[in-house]
């Protein structure tokens, strides 16, 4: 079964951070429904990201440092009616918040309050993850889906030939299935480089 992975988050100021989520999907079997393919359409923009996120069965939002664009009629940016059309259809979500070593680097920015007021919603109702740079949100976003994925029964055996790439090894503590960890190694490092090899073999010594 196809999953379909919605991404939510403004678009300027979050390029970046928008291209890692991709890469990390790029390689899997999964659909990825994003604003940079919606096709011209007669519809208003909010209808149709709305038919779009129906069309989902997963949501990750990235929350950088811009509120977003208010479409005319509304009272909140379009990120924000996604998220709560989300809510609406009880979507599996994951949120990560931009979060920069240097607070200070977050003044001046056009709509704060609304986006602060977002933010705190967020960690009110959520428990988000808050992410420093592309390679941080990379392995955070890899992580949680395959968390997602065993959680609901997408990895299963290998011997049935599952695709099993992107398996939280985390879980792996709690399972009997150690010859999974030689193929998610791989997956991570060939995704994310060296940049979290300490912390991959910190999770990975203790099955051993």
């Amino acid at each position: 079964m196809e999953v379909g992975i919605f991404v939510s988050g403004t678009y300027l100021k979050n390029e970046d951070f928008r291209n890692a989520v991709y890469e990390v999907f790029r390689s899997k079997p999964v659909r990825l429904i994003t604003m940079e393919d919606f096709p011209s359409s007669e519809k208003a923009s909010p209808q149709l990201c709305r038919e779009r996120l129906e069309m989902a069965s997963y949501y990750i939002l990235i929350v950088n440092n811009r509120y977003g664009w208010i479409p005319p009629g509304y009272d909140k940016a379009i990120t924000e009616l996604e998220y709560e059309w989300a809510i609406e259809l009880k979507m599996p979500m994951k949120i990560y918040i931009y979060k920069p070593g240097n607070d200070a680097l977050l003044t001046g920015i056009a709509d704060k309050e609304r986006l602060d007021a977002f933010k705190k919603r967020l960690r009110e109702n959520h428990s988000p993850r808050d992410f420093g740079n592309a390679d941080e949100l990379k392995y955070f976003v890899l992580s949680d889906f395959g968390d997602w994925q065993w959680t609901n029964g997408y990895l299963q055996d290998t011997s049935a030939g599952t695709n099993i790439t992107g398996l939280n090894i985390r879980n792996l503590k709690s399972t009997n299935q150690v010859s999974y960890v030689n193929i998610d190694i791989d997956y991570h490092r060939e995704q994310l480089g060296e940049v979290y090899e300490e912390q991959l073999n910190r999770l990975i010594n203790p099955l051993f």
